[in-house]
């Protein structure tokens, strides 16, 4: 029973290390991520969209105006190539309310980025009766 205890434990061990080769390793690149982040304010003064490096992270930052209170803000990240960040802050109608234009603060963070030169892309898409598509910022950044 003993021999057969430690035929299973070498062979878990051997499958073990057989999967973490498989892997990546732990001080390879990983893959950039996407954060987004967003809240109803009120009361803002209208400011650009503006892009920041924060601990290597890229960080666009703004403020999106939608016609009521009732639309739901998204973010999404494209990146049709590796030295491009297209993000897209997207105002979808969720519902009718009051012709009362509400304020959206968003903050969307690209992190784990290698270091480079990256340019990047800030659209703004507003579902309304026909969709309003804007490209409010085009930057060139460098992630140390």
């Amino acid at each position: 029973m003993r021999h057969f205890r430690r035929s299973l434990t070498r062979a878990a061990i051997t499958a073990g290390l057989a999967l973490l080769g498989a892997c990546s390793s732990a001080t390879g690149p990983s893959e950039p991520s996407f954060v987004f982040f967003t809240q109803a304010v009120f009361g803002f003064p209208s400011r650009a969209p503006g892009v920041d490096i924060v601990d290597g992270d890229v960080q666009l930052t703004g403020i999106l105006n939608a016609p009521t209170t009732t639309y739901t803000i998204l973010g999404e990240l494209d990146r049709p190539i590796p030295s491009s960040l297209n993000i897209t802050v997207r105002a979808n109608k969720s519902g009718d309310g009051p012709a009362a234009l509400a304020q959206h603060y968003y903050a969307a963070t690209v992190k784990n980025l290698p270091s480079g030169k990256y340019n990047v892309q800030l659209t703004y898409i507003i579902q309304r009766d026909v969709t309003d598509s804007s490209v409010v910022l085009l930057q060139s950044v460098t992630v140390p």
